[in-house]
């Protein structure tokens, strides 16, 4: 989030960030994956607390992006916000439970994926101020 200058940018970072994590932090990733699915005895409500407070900064960045004219205006931050993540989760189990199989038999591998996602996401946000900027960069 802060290393974005503008919400449009902050917006894409957190994805960029979101997709890195899961990456770099498998096992983390995964107990996420199985709270977000009821499956762990947790204390629900200090992971709610958790989890609002990621879904807070991304409503942030997107309200920033409207405010600021690099994300569309009809856009609620609210609901897109959690459009956002639950699409992003999507594709990451999407790689991880049939990405060998989309490599092998379609030639798609995981970073084919994630540039479509991303290009995707940055056409339905942007406005004419945003599509000047540049997307971030996959690792």
């Amino acid at each position: 989030y802060e290393s974005g200058e503008t919400g449009f940018e902050k917006t894409m970072n957190i994805g960029k960030n979101y997709i890195t994590y899961s990456k770099d932090f498998p096992n983390y990733y995964a107990f996420i994956s199985l709270f977000e699915g009821g499956y762990t005895n947790t204390d629900p409500i200090r992971s709610m607390e958790n989890a609002h407070r990621c879904h807070d900064i991304m409503h942030r960045a997107i309200k920033t992006g409207i405010d600021d004219g690099t994300i569309r205006k009809d856009l609620h931050p609210g609901v897109l916000g959690n459009l956002l993540w639950s699409m992003s989760t999507g594709m990451i189990q999407l790689i991880k439970t049939r990405g060998d199989v989309l490599e092998k038999f379609n030639e798609i591998d995981e970073n084919m994926i994630y540039q479509h996602f991303f290009n995707l996401i940055s056409t339905a946000l942007s406005t004419e101020k945003s599509s000047k900027e540049l997307m971030p960069k996959l690792v």
